[in-house]
Parts: C-alpha cells; sequence; structure tokens
C-alpha cells in the first residue's frame, strides 16, 4: 500500500471521527469501561490464583487434641509423628500459650479475654509435611487416633474460597460479554452516522471506480482507533488504582502474596489493546455490511 493511500486512510478516518463528536467519545468510554472492569478481574483473579497456589503448597495441618487425653497417648501420637517420613518438622502448641498468643494479637482488646470462665482453645500440634506428601492421606491416617478430636488445613478453606471464586469468575464473565455487547452497539451507530453523512461522497467514489474496500478503509481505522483510545483509557486507569491499592494492601498486610505490576501489566496491556482495536474493527465491519456489500 502506498503511503499516500495510508495518509489518505487516516484522514478521512480523523474526519469521521471529529464529526462523529459525542458518539465518537460515548464509544471510547463504553470501551473504557468495559476494559477497565475486565482488567480489573483479570488482575483480581491472577492475584486469587497466586495466593491459592501459594497456600495449597503450604503443607501444613493442625491436629487439635483432647483435653482428656493421657500422657501416654501423648506419648504415642508424638512417636508416630517422628517416625511418619512424610513429615518435615512439628510443633507443640500449648492451650494456655495459644490464648496468650491470642491476647497479644489483639493487642487493646486483649482484656475481652478476662470473661472467659475456662480456656477455649484445645492444645495443637502444628505439623509441616513435606512436598511430595499425600495430605490427605496423611490426614486420614492420624484422624483416627483418638486422642485428636478435629483437624484442619489450609486447603479446607482454600476449597471453599475457590469454589466462591468460580462462581465470581462466572458472574464476571457474563458482565464483560454484555458491555461487550453493548461496545458493539454503539460503535456500529457511530459509524453508521458517519456513513450517513459521508454517502454524497461515498457514491462518487463509486462512480469513480473505488472499490468497496477502498470506501471501507477509512471506516475501519476509525473504529479502531476508538477502541484504541478506550483501552489505552482503561490501562491508564488500571495502573494507577492498581498501583494506590498495591500501596495500600502492603501497608496493611505486608507478606501478602501480590501480583506485582510490572508481572501483571505487560500481558494485561497486550490484551487489552488487542480487546480494544479488535471491539473497533468489528464493530466497524458490522456496521458497514448494510451499506457495503
Amino acid at each position: 500500500m502506498k503511503l499516500s493511500t495510508l495518509s489518505f486512510f487516516f484522514s478521512e478516518a480523523l474526519l469521521g471521527f471529529r464529526k462523529a463528536g459525542i458518539m465518537a467519545w460515548a464509544t471510547i468510554s463504553t470501551v473504557a469501561i468495559s476494559l477497565t472492569i475486565l482488567g480489573g478481574f483479570l488482575l483480581f483473579y491472577s492475584n486469587l490464583n497466586t495466593l491459592l497456589y501459594s497456600l495449597q503448597n503450604q503443607l501444613q495441618i493442625n491436629f487439635y487434641l483432647n483435653d482428656h487425653a493421657t500422657d501416654h497417648q501423648l506419648e504415642e501420637l508424638v512417636l508416630k509423628i517422628k517416625q511418619d517420613t512424610n513429615i518435615e518438622s512439628h510443633q507443640f502448641i500449648d492451650k494456655t500459650e495459644a490464648l496468650a498468643q491470642m491476647r497479644k494479637d489483639l493487642k487493646n482488646d486483649g482484656n475481652l479475654l478476662d470473661n472467659l470462665s475456662s480456656n477455649p482453645l484445645p492444645n495443637t500440634i502444628t505439623i509441616q509435611l513435606k512436598s511430595n506428601a499425600d495430605m490427605a492421606t496423611f490426614r486420614k491416617s492420624f484422624d483416627s487416633l483418638d486422642i485428636i478430636q478435629e483437624s484442619s488445613t489450609g486447603k479446607d478453606w482454600v476449597d471453599h474460597l475457590l469454589k466462591i471464586i468460580n462462581m465470581t469468575k462466572a458472574i464476571g464473565s457474563w458482565i464483560v460479554i454484555l458491555l461487550g455487547l453493548a461496545n458493539l452497539s454503539i460503535i456500529v451507530n457511530t459509524i453508521r452516522l458517519t456513513v450517513f453523512a459521508r454517502k454524497d461522497q461515498i457514491e462518487i467514489m463509486r462512480l469513480v471506480g473505488a472499490t468497496n474496500w477502498f470506501i471501507r478503509m477509512p471506516f475501519l481505522i476509525e473504529g479502531m482507533l476508538q477502541g484504541l483510545i478506550g483501552a489505552l483509557c482503561a490501562i491508564l486507569c488500571l495502573y494507577c488504582g492498581y498501583e494506590y491499592l498495591i500501596s495500600q494492601i502492603s501497608t496493611i498486610v505486608p507478606d501478602l502474596f501480590i501480583v506485582m505490576k510490572t508481572a501483571a501489566f505487560i500481558p494485561l496491556t497486550i490484551k487489552l489493546l488487542f480487546l480494544g482495536i479488535a471491539l473497533g474493527l468489528f464493530g466497524s465491519l458490522l456496521s458497514l455490511r448494510r451499506f457495503l456489500v
């Protein structure tokens, strides 16, 4: 394609962009809002997947001991733990120590525990398993012991959290689809108005032998420009918002696993730019089918 032809296409696209006025900016705003919501979901799921992966790899299990356990039962349990090759390390947490730690964690609210008539916390053995251990099999082999009243692992609530995430993901996907359809509708109407405004020029171009694709190109570029600007606005909003959110979360929970900006935004930027341009291009093609077959 000649440079002069390409320059003509872009100048016509910019002319159509200016003539569209409010409709063009309505398209850009809708694209920006849709892609911001989509990008927010993608960042949210990236962070949750990172957190879940980290938690699932922490093969830790807590055994809560029966208050009426005898010394002999405790000795048998400790011996069984020491003989098990799946265990990386273990720690016995006395119920008195646990209550003192809870009081310390509550800080100024620690006096709330003064009203307790007795210590409700059980003696606990925390076990760290090796990376190749089968947690389900290991847990089953110990749960049958009388001394163990109950056991818990991080995997229990991780599985529940995963179900909630999947449900939220399905709802979010439908929201994004509906917003995408709204984008297409606005882009189609915007380009259609531009075509109507320039129908005399289009007829003249046809009479002098211009092909349909030659006539289409400015409108396609116009749609892609609207999608591109909308995507850039969405990326800017997400970057600023995510940077602020990371700084706030890191202050409150400094050890929380968070997908850093560089790792998250390079692939996200590419995806949003592609989606924005694709929305603009597809919307333009739909609007032109009626007029340029």
